[in-house]
């Protein structure tokens, strides 16, 4: 959802245009099934209608998958990339924990919300805030499209554009950790 990015969009948006969107199924979005390549023409064409001719992609976890795909399939219009805890393919390691997470939505949000948020936040930081998170867990829940989680995973599962990243000539700030 979008609304993961308030508190990122009030320190930029005084210095940069800011574009927040949600992908199909997420946030406020109607899902129709999706693929990483659908996604990419999905932002392509927004940047279109919005008359944006050059941009900079900032991307967490699936979404850095989409800017990814979409600096290699539109050189011309990718500027800058900030890449991350995101993936360039699934190897033996991550595909575990994408059953992990797809065992956990298919009990869930509730389950599903409480297997990856330990993946994203370190403990420290899930223990000082565990009344906030829980805040956000059981609002997330009220919104969160199960299938549409699911085809994100299965997405993630199919990844695989290591062998094209050498197309990449946009400077890129990966953070992963």
């Amino acid at each position: 959802s979008l609304e993961y990015w308030r508190v990122l969009y009030s320190s930029l948006h005084d210095d940069y245009r800011i574009v927040l969107y949600d992908i199909r199924g997420h946030g406020k979005s109607l899902y129709e099934p999706f693929t990483i390549d659908l996604l990419v023409d999905d932002l392509y064409n927004l940047l279109l209608k919005l008359s944006i001719e050059k941009t900079s992609l900032i991307g967490f976890s699936m979404g850095g998958n989409i800017a990814l795909s979409f600096a290699m399939k539109y050189p011309d219009i990718s500027d800058r990339l900030v890449i991350m805890s995101s993936f360039s393919e699934c190897d033996e390691n991550l595909k575990s924990k994408f059953m992990e997470l797809k065992t956990a939505v298919n009990n869930s949000f509730e389950d599903f919300y409480d297997t990856i948020i330990h993946y994203v936040i370190m403990d420290d930081v899930f223990n000082r805030n565990r009344e906030v998170l829980e805040i956000v867990k059981r609002e997330s829940a009220k919104r969160a499209n199960l299938e549409a989680i699911a085809n994100g995973i299965d997405m993630g599962m199919d990844l695989n554009i290591t062998g094209q990243l050498g197309k990449l000539d946009n400077p890129t700030l990966i953070l992963v950790g």
